[in-house]
């Protein structure tokens, strides 16, 4: 009859571990049981369920294919951060050349921006920009361009529009530079929510 009861009682043990009850539980069940043998069994699962949580929660985070830089702001002394991602594909350049855009989030001063740089001349001021995240409905709408003509600034709700890339896993965007066709190229935003630690602590969001 004990041996029943012990075997009982394992199961019960087992059903609980799967459940996701907690350490100090499973430990009181396993304290239960009268067999000997029983009882180590319940333990050493326990053991090895600890040791499985364990190597879970420690698997580190990969950051994908983002890069990050950090430097010491020389007015304000404060930490300048830069996450930056090549795109997966070249765009035409002018007279004929080929580019690789490139998507930066920065955090100078303590402003957050997200600008592409797209390494071709744009125009002379604000530019449409199509961009689709993963399967949601395509935006196009105005960005700014920089003052050396070859950037665009995402100029709405900046920390809101990252926020949005920490939660999706591409982001197609569309671009038609001065005199040129449209330029397409899709980034991987795998990581980001990794990447972009040091920068929301610098901006403090």
């Amino acid at each position: 009859m004990k041996k029943i009861i012990s075997l009982v009682l394992f199961s019960s043990f087992v059903g609980f571990s799967h459940a996701g009850t907690n350490i100090s539980e499973q430990l009181a069940q396993c304290q239960k049981v009268t067999g000997d043998s029983e009882r180590l069994r319940c333990f050493d699962k326990l053991g090895k369920l600890k040791a499985e949580d364990k190597t879970e929660s420690s698997e580190p985070q990969s950051a994908g294919k983002w890069e990050t830089r950090s430097e010491k702001s020389p007015i304000d002394d404060s930490s300048n951060e830069f996450v930056y991602l090549s795109a997966e594909n070249q765009i035409r350049g002018q007279f004929g050349g080929s580019n690789t855009p490139f998507l930066f989030i920065t955090c100078r001063e303590k402003k957050t921006e997200l600008f592409i740089n797209w390494e071709t001349f744009l125009g002379i001021d604000g530019t449409r920009v199509l961009t689709r995240i993963d399967a949601q409905k395509a935006v196009n709408r105005t960005w700014q361009i920089s003052t050396d003509n070859k950037a665009t600034f995402y100029s709405g709700q900046t920390i809101s529009f990252i926020k949005e890339l920490m939660k999706s896993k591409k982001m197609f965007v569309q671009i038609t530079p001065y005199g040129e066709n449209p330029a397409q190229t899709t980034f991987d935003l795998s990581g980001l929510s990794k990447a972009i630690k040091p920068l929301r602590e610098a901006c403090k969001w």
